[in-house]
């Protein structure tokens, strides 16, 4: 495999990781579960930044700061920076209802906003990649 071939596929699987959680939210919105929904949208705007940003190999840390990939994603992004604008707001759904205690329960319709961004993402990096992947 060619590394261009490696990059591609490396960028790829982060797509698709994406995509599952995009679909793993969706589901859980429709079962009614609005905090696991909320930490999968959250997922999948942090994997969509990461594909982004591997395939312009650019290096990040694992973290879950949506804010830290954005702005290391802006630079980049051209017309696909509309889609970050306010996506680091899904930050706290990475750890705010994980756990006992949370200072909520969550409705449904935040769970669908987050979803709704966390979805225009994806698909802005995913037609932006595609369109470069060349094969």
């Amino acid at each position: 495999m060619s590394p261009h071939e490696t990059l591609v596929a490396e960028t790829r699987e982060w797509l698709e990781r994406a995509r599952a959680d995009l679909d793993a939210c969706d589901a859980l919105i429709a079962a009614g579960l609005a905090a696991e929904a909320l930490f999968h949208a959250q997922q999948c705007a942090e994997k969509a930044m990461k594909a982004f940003l591997t395939w312009h190999q650019v290096s990040f840390k694992k973290t879950h700061d949506l804010d830290e990939l954005k702005q290391m994603c802006l630079p980049l992004a051209e017309e696909a920076a509309a889609h970050l604008g306010g996506i680091e707001r899904l930050s706290q759904y990475a750890w705010r209802f994980r756990y006992p205690g949370a200072p909520y329960s969550p409705e449904r319709t935040e769970a669908e906003e987050a979803r709704h961004a966390a979805g225009r993402l994806l698909d802005a990096v995913t037609t932006r990649l595609e369109s470069q992947f060349g094969d």
